[in-house]
């Protein structure tokens, strides 16, 4: 690859300011005596200018992050059951995965499920600051609106506990 192709491929990056400084000097420094270059770089930024001109800004729907978050997932979620369909027509496979979950039942059933008596519960003076910061905390992660309410609804269900 020739010095001038290398230069050219910094052209976005230069004219978006993510370039680096040095890098910044070195392709100014080549421009300055690569006419060529040069004459690329306004051609560029004379494609940017009639593409901003000819734009306009568009907002994205509110709710297009969680629809491809979910097409996404859905997605993943036939493949794994369709994995997992394949896995279980093999008879060995079957019969093994039977006798894992018999002996896991079993070990259930005998040595009985212990729970744990400590209390996590938060305290009910801080209750409403630790939901405002689950919340707050909760919307900028994908799928917020469903974290969000969750937290409520687990709030106002120990809230109604809590009274009774």
């Amino acid at each position: 690859m020739s010095r001038c192709q290398k230069i050219q491929n910094l052209f976005s990056d230069y004219r978006t300011g993510i370039l680096s400084p040095k890098k910044c000097r070195d392709l100014e420094a080549h421009m300055s005596q690569c006419p060529k270059c040069a004459e690329e770089l306004r051609v560029l930024d004379s494609v940017l200018a009639l593409v901003e001109r000819n734009t306009t800004d568009y907002e994205p729907p509110v709710g297009l992050w969680n629809g491809v978050y979910n097409r996404i997932t859905q997605a993943q979620q036939a493949d794994f059951r369709a994995t997992i369909g394949r896995w279980l027509l093999q008879p060995l496979h079957a019969v093994g995965t039977v006798v894992a979950v018999a002996v896991l039942v079993a070990a259930i059933i005998v040595g009985g499920v212990h729970q744990n008596d400590t209390d996590y519960s938060v305290a009910s003076h801080s209750r409403a600051e630790y939901i405002q910061g689950h919340i707050l905390y909760a919307a900028q992660a994908p799928l917020a609106d469903r974290a969000g309410y969750l937290s409520v609804v687990v709030a106002t269900s120990s809230e109604a506990s809590d009274s009774q």
